[in-house]
């Protein structure tokens, strides 16, 4: 237990030691690491279906044959192309706190600018419309469609 206790305490005093600027870098350093790490990864396989495909190239001038396996490899790759999209955007949120945070203030200034965008049908028309005159309402809904909207207290589309 002493030597934890020692090795946090040691810990604590390098943390304290280094200016924000430098854990800034070393956050940034740990941030792109990782992802070029992923992107080794998750492009790996290319490199034989590519090899593959060389080969056939430079020995007869065109691709004869892409077998099976060359198929599912080639699959495979494009599986790993979404997935590769989609692990950075998740290494960005947990290693960068700036990333979240516009992440996070982008997201609600979405959702509260488009706070009647997952209204469908008369609903939303009536929304939509419920500032406008009679007429822009006749010309964009028509007179028709006006008929049928439902009435305010009524719930049912």
């Amino acid at each position: 237990n002493y030597l934890i206790y020692r090795g946090v305490c040691r810990a604590t005093i390098l943390h304290n030691s280094i200016s924000s600027n430098h854990r800034r870098d070393n956050t940034m350093a740990t941030l792109l690491s990782s992802i070029v790490v992923v992107f080794l990864c998750c492009h790996s396989t290319k490199l034989v279906t590519n090899t593959y495909e060389a080969y056939q190239m430079i020995y007869y001038g065109e691709l004869l044959v892409w077998p099976p396996w060359a198929e599912v490899l080639s699959r495979w790759n494009h599986f790993m192309l979404v997935v590769n999209a989609s692990v950075n955007i998740l290494i960005y949120v947990v290693k960068d706190s700036k990333f979240r945070s516009s992440l996070s203030a982008l997201m609600t200034s979405l959702m509260t600018r488009n706070k009647f965008a997952v209204l469908t049908g008369k609903e939303a028309i009536r929304r939509r419309f419920s500032t406008r005159s009679e007429v822009t309402m006749r010309t964009f809904a028509g007179p028709r469609e006006l008929e049928d909207l439902p009435e305010d207290g009524d719930t049912h589309l």
